[in-house]
């Protein structure tokens, strides 16, 4: 009996520590961490997976849903990619770039009104990011608008003089002179899409 007695502390510290583990996979965070994983390593279908379990056991993780918009947005599911990225952006209005990532689904529908809207507030939160300024300089320029675009461009170079998008489209940019209106097929032939980002 004497043995058993100084076995059972030991039994229950291993039992305990078993339902802690197992709890723990179940968690928002390793199902969110370990949809970040696939994501490093080019896994989408089970990325997704994984973060739709983080957000079915924590609907409020702001973080999963971007991450799930950027996934929908990569295969073209804009409707998916919209919800949502609105599901991020409504949980978290002060994060930049939930409000960019769900104006680049507007964009990609050519709905510029609301993806300017929605950039502009990206750039009120965050001055400094140069995607948001590369993302308006974009809709500047789809919607024939090559004064602004340059202005955008410029604030995006002046926080970070080595971004190579910002450059390489403000050197195409500067090949087209300034007196000459661009029309929508030019335009369109000038930019690709900017992408979502975390």
């Amino acid at each position: 009996m004497r043995g058993w007695g100084r076995l059972v502390p030991v039994f229950l510290i291993i039992w305990s520590g078993f339902f802690a583990f197992a709890g723990c996979a179940k968690s928002p965070y390793t199902a969110y961490n370990r949809g970040i994983e696939w994501i490093r390593n080019g896994k989408a279908e089970q990325a997704e997976t994984a973060l739709l379990q983080a957000v079915k056991f924590d609907p409020a993780n702001a973080g999963a849903w971007n991450q799930l918009g950027i996934l929908a947005f990569e295969r073209n599911a804009m409707d998916a990619a919209e919800i949502r990225f609105r599901n991020a952006y409504e949980l978290d209005k002060h994060h930049s770039a939930y409000a960019r990532n769900l104006a680049l689904v507007y964009a990609a529908r050519q709905e510029y009104e609301i993806a300017d809207r929605l950039l502009h507030h990206s750039l009120q939160i965050d001055p400094s990011d140069p995607e948001t300024s590369v993302a308006l300089a974009k809709t500047s320029l789809l919607q024939n608008h090559p004064g602004e675009a340059r202005e955008h461009l410029q604030r995006a170079l002046q926080h970070h003089p080595a971004h190579a998008e910002a450059l390489s489209l403000a050197d195409r940019l500067e090949q087209i002179p300034r007196d000459v209106s661009l029309r929508k097929e030019r335009s369109d032939h000038l930019i690709e899409t900017s992408e979502p980002k975390p």
